[in-house]
């Protein structure tokens, strides 16, 4: 999922560069890249009225990524919910 300032339509192919940040500092960065399909949008409510903000949130499905990018994906998410779990339990 991402936000943006304009509705894309469900169906749309998108070409999407990602980065996911390696170490806590965010000194070293993956940089990914993967073609998706977007599966749904929908308006921000929030953000009905604010001149220049994103107004959408848009989901989407990858269907065709680098298998060592999703290798450097796959560790990122795991290390991230590794992470998100420990912070709940203290």
């Amino acid at each position: 999922m991402f936000e943006t300032q304009e509705a894309i339509p469900p169906a749309s192919r998108l070409e999407i560069e990602l980065y996911a940040p390696a170490d806590c500092q965010k000194q070293t960065r993956y940089y990914l890249f993967v073609r998706a399909q977007v599966r749904w949008t929908n308006e921000i409510p929030e953000a009905v009225g604010y001149e220049g903000s994103n107004r959408y949130r848009v989901g989407v499905a990858f269907d065709e990524i680098d298998p060592q990018d999703h290798v450097c994906l796959d560790k990122y998410v795991k290390k991230r919910l590794t992470m998100e779990t420990v912070s709940h339990i203290a």
